[in-house]
Order: structure tokens, then sequence, then C-alpha cells
């Protein structure tokens, strides 16, 4: 008996220390940016939201470096009327922001592509133009689209945010004419790299569960890795380029619902 108290116990113990200690544990105020003013408080460790019929975008104050071998948990128990659950994208979500080195955001846009779309320029163009005129473009797509330049083969240049949203694309002879939203500030040569690029989702986000006011609702998003440049969609890994990372919640204009959020974390996983 004395044995299999002893076994029991070690295992235990054994339990405990393998348990992940998160990187981060939201419990004050000051653990956070991006608070609607006078909306936000925090007692026991359970941030309120009060009614705010203005977007929110709530962030932690400091971000964690990654490891691209290792997988991160984020999540929180949020307790909400049924509300905001319907209200979707425009209730409350938790997600994710992608940070690279010098800690800049990695919006959708930069790094949403695929090799197959770098094309070259068929002839120089000038600063102040809107149009170009691009040796195949077959593969391309203007509805939520970009032309990104200073493009690379290998797609080294990912996260790429040097982009003007494309307004058409028209066959021209064996040509492919891009026209702009808006002129290029500066020129490039026959031959320069570009690519069509999509915008997306901001942030990485978690699915949200149907919220009850009077229980906590579990909300996490699990990530491994960073994704391949050029790997499209939510493909469970952060985005290319990706050095850092931090919590997110959104709220949505106009929700006026009052929300909770308590065991905030951000945890190592296997």
């Amino acid at each position: 008996m004395k044995h299999i108290i002893s076994t029991l116990a070690l295992f235990c113990c054994a339990a405990a220390l393998s348990a992940a200690e998160p990187l981060f544990r939201g419990e004050n105020l000051s653990d956070f940016q991006g608070l609607p003013a006078g909306k936000a408080e925090m007692s026991g460790g359970i941030l309120k939201i009060e009614k705010n019929d203005k977007r929110s975008v709530i962030t932690t104050k400091e971000f964690f470096p990654v490891d691209p071998e290792k997988g991160y948990e984020f999540s929180c128990l949020v307790r909400a009327d049924e509300k905001v659950s319907k209200a979707g994208f425009r209730g409350v979500v938790m997600g994710v922001v992608c940070c690279d080195a010098k800690g800049r955001k990695i919006g959708p846009v930069e790094v949403l592509t695929k090799p197959e779309l770098t094309a070259e320029l068929a002839e120089p163009v000038k600063a102040g133009a809107k149009t170009l005129l691009v040796r195949d473009a077959s593969l391309w797509n203007a509805q939520n689209g970009f032309v990104v330049f200073d493009a690379r083969k290998d797609m080294s240049d990912l996260p790429n945010g040097n982009r003007i949203r494309i307004a058409k694309i028209k066959r021209k002879d064996d040509l492919w004419e891009i026209t702009l939203d808006r002129s290029l500030r500066c020129g490039y040569r026959a031959g320069a790299l570009v690519r069509n690029h999509f915008d997306g989702a901001i942030y990485l986000c978690a699915k949200g569960g149907r919220f009850h006011k009077e229980r906590w609702v579990p909300v996490k998003l699990v990530l491994k890795g960073i994704a391949a440049q050029g790997e499209m969609g939510n493909s469970g890994k952060f985005r290319a380029g990706t050095v850092k990372a931090g919590l997110v919640f959104l709220t949505g204009p106009k929700l006026n619902e009052t929300f909770e959020l308590k065991d905030i974390r951000i945890t190592p996983v296997e």
C-alpha cells in the first residue's frame, strides 16, 4: 500500500512539474493596451468591459518571442450575453497578433500569395503611372487583390508590404494590363518582379463559442510553427516572418454589451 501511495505521489509531482508555465497571465489592467477609456475594470483576475458603442482593439502590452519549433496555446474564459455570440465578428473575438523582428504587425496582404503569382514587368514604368504591363498574369485576380513590388522568385521578400490595390486586370495582346487604384510613388525597370497578393483577416482568430451570461465559456487557439513563404489561409501556424506574437481581443462597433474575460493565458504546448 505504501508503495502504491509513493508511486501516486511521484506521478502527481511529475505531472505538476511537466505542466507548462504560462508565458503570459492577464491579471492587471496594466497587462493590456487599447482598453476603452473609462469602460474597463479588473478585479480578482476578471477583466470587465462595460457597454461600449465603439470598436475596441485590446492587445497584450508585451509580445513574446516565438520559437518556430514550439506550439503555443492562446486561451481565456468569456462570460457574456448570448447576443455577443450572435454578433459574430461584431461581437467579441479573441485572436493573435503576428509581428516581425521590429515589432511591426504582419498583415494578411503581406503574406497571402503563391509562388506562381510572381511575374515580370514587360516594360519600365515611371513614378506617377497607374497601369502596368505584366508578362503573365493569367492566374491573377483583382478581387481583394494587390500588386506587390520588389518581389523575389524564392519568396524571401515575405512579408512584403510594398503594395498597391488592383482596380482592374485586362488581357492586352500577349500581355496583361494591370490598372492600379493609385499612382506609383517610384518607377520600376522592365523585368522587375511583381506578385499578386490578397487581403484577408488582420488577425489569426479563434472560433468563438456560444457565450452565456451565467457561466464561463472557454475560447482557445493553438498555433505551432511558422507558415511557409506563400502558404495560404489559416494553417494553424504563425504567419510567415513572425518573430513575436501577442493576444488581441476585438469588440465590434455598437456591440453595446458588457462582457467579462478571465484566465487569459499564453502557454507553451507540445
